[in-house]
């Protein structure tokens, strides 16, 4: 693998990477570590298209937060940039085959690609298939990992630019979307795309400010904070919740790692609080106007009183998705079921094509047997950033940004979204994936 020097400008690397300028010693002979070395010796025959492979890879990061266009363009060109370098990376794809998760990924997904035999909405379920980009971008972004803070410096300037363009649309100075006008998404267009974008950034952000000094933990600090100003303009309440889990059990992490002492987490977390109350009270008044809604369009939806609201829809879709799964337990009704069972059709409020539950929605069309391979999983996946937090602080970062999205899938369903499954992929790269040293920061 390319050091630094052979790929990346050093300005921008030494932005995020103050070593970036000091040589590394490399492993001592093992099989992993010769493996690396002769892939080290094919990138370095090919500068160029390493350099070519990090830079799509930064604008892959990039484009996740922008729309589904950028997206799509920018994911189209990583990946035939990976396949034609496959000359040069191919070597670093065995290393990538030891990772624990590959296993439960791909029976899944297996699964999930069976279910469409006997799935009622065969010519819906194609548009599910979003779920399955992880078998072809992941494999793209392995060999340029040892970029890895430059593809997360990446992933929040994307995220930067859709805050900026909220900030604008809460004050006037940007049009304001006519499906959500007081949940401002910026250039997303889904409020629940946005907030979850923003809260992944919150934690990524942080834990990455760790493992820098100087300007460059002033600047990533202040991408924190407007991230967290996106989360809160855009309203959204899972991201709110998982916030409130994953941001102490990041900080729990950087001080397993020793990124942080005890005097600068104790300082943190008042300065944090103070800064949360002041942006609530200020660009967060959707969120808490949503927020303070939520007793009442219970207690109405319990009642029988209200089925219109937010909180009563949720409710029914996830009665009616326990009612589907109850029909075929084991085996699912088939990927892209739900939405040709669900409430009557005729009711547009009621009527979705996913429960806004992950679980419930892997449960009902892929049955116990999926939920399993579902678990499995994550259980690894956790495991994986569990392990590689005690090294890296910016997997620390990364594995909070995980739970974001665990938690945000309680009331939402992000593997749908192809923006959300991007960036979760991307945080996947960088906090679960295998750390070879000498192979990633």
């Amino acid at each position: 693998m390319s050091t630094h020097d052979s790929s990346l400008p050093l300005s921008l690397l030494m932005l995020v990477d103050r070593s970036a300028t000091q040589p590394r010693a490399w492993p001592p002979a093992s099989a992993p570590a010769l493996v690396l070395e002769q892939l080290r010796c094919a990138m370095l025959r090919d500068r160029f298209g390493h350099w070519c492979q990090t830079l799509l890879a930064c604008l892959f990061a990039f484009a996740s937060a922008i729309n589904h266009a950028p997206l799509n363009i920018a994911s189209a060109m990583l990946i035939t940039c990976a396949l034609i370098r496959l000359h040069a990376s191919w070597r670093a794809m065995p290393t990538l085959l030891r990772c624990d998760a590959l296993a439960p990924c791909a029976l899944l997904t297996g699964w999930l690609l069976l279910s469409l035999l006997w799935t009622s909405a065969q010519h819906g379920a194609i548009s599910d298939l979003s779920i399955l980009r992880w078998v072809i971008i992941l494999p793209a972004l392995w060999p340029v990992l040892d970029h890895a803070r430059a593809i997360a410096v990446a992933f929040i300037l994307g995220t930067a630019v859709q805050n900026g363009a909220q900030l604008l649309q809460l004050a006037d100075l940007l049009e304001r979307p006519s499906a959500n006008p007081w949940r401002h998404a910026g250039i997303v267009d889904h409020p629940g795309d946005s907030a979850l974008r923003s809260a992944m950034t919150v934690v990524l952000a942080t834990g990455l400010a760790f493992a820098t000094s100087g300007r460059a933990r002033i600047v990533l600090s202040i991408a924190g904070i407007t991230a967290l100003c996106g989360v809160l303009i855009a309203a959204g309440r899972g991201q709110i919740l998982a916030l409130a889990i994953a941001l102490p059990f990041l900080f729990a992490l950087l001080w397993r790692g020793e990124f942080i002492s005890k005097r600068t987490l104790i300082l943190t977390a008042v300065i944090g609080t103070l800064i949360c109350a002041s942006l609530l009270m200020t660009v967060g008044k959707s969120s808490l106007r949503y927020l303070n809604e939520v007793p009442e369009q219970l207690s109405a939806a319990t009642d029988g009183m209200d089925a219109t609201s937010p909180v009563a829809s949720r409710l029914q879709w996830w009665s009616d998705a326990q009612k589907l799964w109850a029909a075929h337990p084991v085996c699912g009704n088939g990927l892209g079921s739900f939405a040709s069972r669900a409430s009557d059709p005729k009711d547009a409020q009621a009527w979705t094509k996913h429960p806004h539950n992950s679980y419930l929605g892997v449960l009902c069309e892929g049955g116990l047997i999926g939920f399993a391979l579902l678990a499995w999983m994550l259980w690894v996946l956790l495991r994986a950033s569990w392990q590689n937090a005690r090294r890296d602080a910016l997997a620390c970062g990364a594995c909070a940004a995980l739970v974001v999205v665990l938690v945000s899938a309680l009331t939402s369903d992000p593997q749908y979204r192809e923006m959300s499954v991007a960036s979760t992929m991307v945080v996947v790269a960088l906090g679960c994936l295998p750390i070879v040293r000498g192979f990633r920061n």
